[in-house]
């Protein structure tokens, strides 16, 4: 999954942009549980959809974070209650 994962960060920093949702488990927690991370990048190849399972303890997300990173990447988020806890780690300066 990792090397999905690196090859789809790629394709969304060529296109420079990425639409991201996730989902938490919160109930009965201290903290949240991120458990799925939903992406998608559309260019002029087509549409591509990555369902990444967070609780993967082998996946590698470095990929991932420097796109997020990126700021010649625009990233789309959803709203939702259960976004919001990773939301102040995806605002960057503009």
């Amino acid at each position: 999954m990792s090397d999905a994962l690196a090859a789809f960060a790629g394709r969304a920093k060529a296109c420079g942009r990425l639409g991201l949702d996730t989902e938490f488990v919160g109930e009965g927690r201290y903290r949240t549980l991120l458990c799925l991370i939903q992406l998608v990048v559309s260019d002029a190849a087509g549409l591509e959809v990555l369902v990444v399972d967070a609780l993967d303890e082998r996946l590698d997300l470095s990929a991932l974070a420097a796109v997020l990173a990126d700021p010649g990447v625009r990233v789309v988020v959803t709203p939702g209650a259960r976004t919001s806890p990773c939301s102040g780690a995806l605002r960057r300066p503009r």
